[in-house]
């Protein structure tokens, strides 16, 4: 059975980034995709619960097919290849996706049916995500690969009504974390609505919380993956497992180049820190401002200082977070 890995965090954090220095191992089975199978148990629990009840390989599959990256799965293997460009406008992204389709879904449905293609086999959640990645490691022919990274489509806050379907698992989670002033800033490249992007920011801080009571998770943060990739990939290469490789520090994605999907350029397969400090001159004084009013309990305890002096609104927090304090110390 192979370990599952997931890469886990919010849209640009640097997930991208991460997963694509991991592809290439020699003892990593990177998928290439973002799949959506923990946001499809999540979010569909109960249909779900109904196939194992009812022991149906029919009703198990109809609700892959509805609700996970089944479908799109298909189309990739069909047309051989994946885009990651994410400014289609700046540059194209687009890799070879050597995957056998036809072996995938016979070895898939296999693995889940029970003697004669009749029946269902599998019994609860972890034995789908391991079929799922094991029949989809077979069809890139990586079968025997230990260990397999995958990057599930959102950040930790899906995680949390799937954690009963990932019992069994023994699942690790790389968490990619980036100031939230920067997340901010790729998302609306300073022409768009600050506001839900630091709230998800925060939420998601929260869901990470609680999956470290259930998982060993590792923290990752976005700027030290640009500007000191070794020593951090050395500490994932560590937390995962394996032995560091110098393929760890060239980003790719199944063995071609990878551009990366950067809001604003093409590094050209290269890793670049021009996107550590964008937000300084892209986001305007009010957005950074409504930010750090928001999120700056947030940002101390992950290590990001604040640009701006104290506000009146963080003044009031901070004074409502002492005596919170204060009073629960009495």
């Amino acid at each position: 059975m192979m370990r599952p890995i997931f890469i886990s965090g919010i849209n640009r954090t640097g997930t991208h980034l991460l997963f694509s220095l991991l592809s290439g191992h020699s003892g990593l089975f990177v998928t290439g995709l973002e799949d959506d199978l923990v946001t499809a148990f999540a979010e569909n629990g109960p249909e779900f619960e109904r196939a194992f009840v009812a022991g149906s390989i029919g009703k198990l599959y109809r609700a892959l097919l509805a609700h996970t990256c089944l479908p799109t799965l298909k189309l990739i293997g069909l047309r051989g290849t994946r885009n990651y460009t994410h400014a289609k406008e700046v540059y194209d992204s687009t890799v070879d996706f050597p995957f056998n389709l036809r072996k995938f879904e016979d070895d898939f449905l296999e693995r889940l049916s029970g003697p004669n293609w009749t029946g269902l086999s599998a019994a609860k959640g972890a034995d789908v995500f391991s079929a799922f990645y094991e029949s989809l490691a077979l069809a890139f022919a990586e079968q025997d690969k230990p260990v397999i990274v995958s990057k599930p489509g959102k950040g930790l806050q899906g995680f949390q009504n799937a954690l009963p379907f990932l019992q069994g698992l023994d699942a690790k989670i790389l968490y990619t974390i980036r100031d939230p002033r920067g997340v901010a800033c790729s998302n609306t490249k300073g022409k768009g609505d600050v506001g839900p992007v630091v709230q998800e920011w925060r939420t998601d801080l929260e869901a990470l919380e609680a999956m470290k009571l259930g998982f060993d998770v590792l923290v990752v943060r976005y700027e030290d993956l640009c500007r000191d990739t070794g020593k951090t990939m050395n500490r994932v290469a560590k937390f995962i497992g394996v032995e560091q490789e110098d393929i760890l520090l060239r980003p790719q994605m199944l063995g071609g180049d990878f551009s990366g999907n950067s809001s604003f350029e093409d590094f050209g397969g290269a890793i670049s820190d021009a996107s550590v400090d964008r937000w300084t001159t892209i986001l305007s004084d009010k957005d950074i401002h409504r930010i750090e009013d928001a999120a700056w309990v947030e940002m101390e305890r992950s290590g990001y200082e604040c640009q701006n002096r104290i506000s009146a609104v963080r003044r009031m927090k901070r004074s409502l977070l002492k005596a919170v304090r204060s009073f629960r110390g009495n």
